[in-house]
């Protein structure tokens, strides 16, 4: 008899018990009881009556929590204010570790709904919202983003056993850490400069008011929110000023697709085609970024067109380089005013 339940066995195999412990992640204290009883005792005749030879045991399980299912959260929800799902950068995962996510929200948007799950393991799992216990461990939670760009929270599942000495001194637990960005219509935020060291050119941005530079680029993008940058030779230096420290910059070649990091006032080198190039320099700050087209070029100096139509150049520019070059690649008839006196 097992717990009360005859058990059918053959004589002439070993017998086997399976004992089904409970669905849980937490810890098993569980008591089974095993009884062994001579089917033929009972019939016979005792001074004090019939008696059964039988033999009891107690078989005691203990089975210690999980330490990792029991802080593993089973599910998260974000949600907008009007309870529409957000999605975040990186798909939230049951089975991992301590997450990071990062979740996109509207310019508009002033709070988000949040509810974590923490796992029910014998009432010894809790669930912590910025440092503290919650109602229960599925209890919703609403997050004031004010007015700030930025706002992070951290949830934790943690569980707390003195009977276990590895859960009594240092509780275990799981950190998520939920990051909501907000997202700007303006990218003012985003304003960054891209320039080249005196020496070898000279990067300036795009007025829109520039007809010159719109009758040379069209619709390639520049006007507006782009840089032109001219070199006087092929291998140049970008140097890249962002709004804060925390920004990220790259510049992209939009025929090749390489890219450049460029960290922040510091000078990195680039070989330029004495073809036009086209690269698109990218402003990062968090999941948001802003781009800006740029267009890159090896200018020849005005005494190439000296030399053709026979013309006197101007005296040199010793504060500006470029004032001795034309704008483009090849002198025109848009550089004589420049180049010569």
């Amino acid at each position: 008899m097992v717990d009360g339940d005859e058990l059918k066995y053959s004589p002439i195999n070993s017998i086997e018990v399976p004992v089904r412990l409970d669905d849980t992640s937490g810890k098993v204290d569980k008591h089974v009881k095993i009884q062994v009883l001579d089917p033929k005792s009972g019939g016979g005749v005792w001074i004090f009556g019939p008696q059964t030879v039988q033999h009891e045991y107690d078989i005691h399980i203990l089975k210690p929590p999980s330490p990792k299912a029991v802080v593993q959260a089973t599910s998260l929800y974000v949600t907008d204010t009007g309870e529409q799902p957000l999605e975040g950068e990186v798909a939230f995962d049951p089975a991992g570790g301590n997450q990071e996510i990062t979740y996109l929200v509207s310019e508009n948007e002033y709070n988000v709904h949040v509810r974590l799950t923490c796992p029910d393991a014998d009432g010894n799992t809790k669930l912590i919202q910025d440092g503290m216990v919650a109602e229960s461990n599925h209890a919703p939670m609403t997050v004031n983003l004010g007015q700030d760009f930025i706002t992070r929270i951290y949830l934790e599942c943690r569980y707390e056993d003195p009977e276990f000495d590895w859960a009594a001194e240092k509780p275990i637990s799981r950190t998520y850490t939920l990051t909501f960005e907000r997202h700007l219509e303006s990218d003012s935020r985003f304003r960054a400069m891209l320039m080249m060291e005196p020496e070898l050119g000279h990067c300036a941005k795009v007025d829109t008011d520039d007809e010159y530079l719109k009758g040379w680029f069209g619709d390639s993008g520049i006007v507006d929110r782009g840089f032109v940058c001219r070199a006087v030779d092929s291998d140049i230096s970008f140097i890249a000023t962002l709004a804060s420290p925390e920004m990220r910059a790259v510049l992209i070649n939009q025929a090749t697709e390489g890219k450049l990091a460029l960290e922040g006032s510091v000078v990195h080198s680039l070989r330029l085609d004495h073809d036009r190039q086209f690269f698109t320099f990218r402003v990062q700050d968090g999941l948001q970024h802003v781009d800006y087209p740029v267009v890159a070029m090896v200018v020849e100096p005005c005494a190439s067109m000296a030399r053709v139509l026979g013309k006197v150049l101007r005296p040199p520019s010793q504060t500006n380089l470029l004032d001795n070059y034309c704008l483009a690649e090849r002198c025109g008839l848009k550089d004589h005013d420049r180049c010569f006196t």
